[in-house]
């Protein structure tokens, strides 16, 4: 076998399980963020909605917002999906 094709496969070989060790971090994380439902996510995911018109937001949230009130939204419109703690 020549050196280049022993390098393209070690380097197939480096690339493949890399790939698979993103893919295992990334179902980790993933994991602890449904099970342990972390504060740094969810204000994430606030933060990626704080405008108008984000499909995630509610109708009320979208309101809320659209007000141009600050804070969560869960303070004026306590409902199902809301945990301000």
């Amino acid at each position: 076998m020549p050196l280049a094709e022993r390098l393209v496969w070690a380097l197939l070989i480096v690339i493949v399980d890399a790939a698979a060790f993103a893919l295992l971090l990334a179902a980790l994380v993933l994991a602890y963020v449904l099970l342990a439902r972390p504060r740094w996510f969810r204000d994430w995911v606030e933060q990626l909605c704080r405008r108008p018109g984000c499909p995630l937001a509610t109708q009320h949230q979208d309101a809320f917002l659209h007000a141009g009130h600050v804070g969560h939204v869960c303070d004026q419109w306590p409902g199902p999906g809301c945990d301000p703690s």
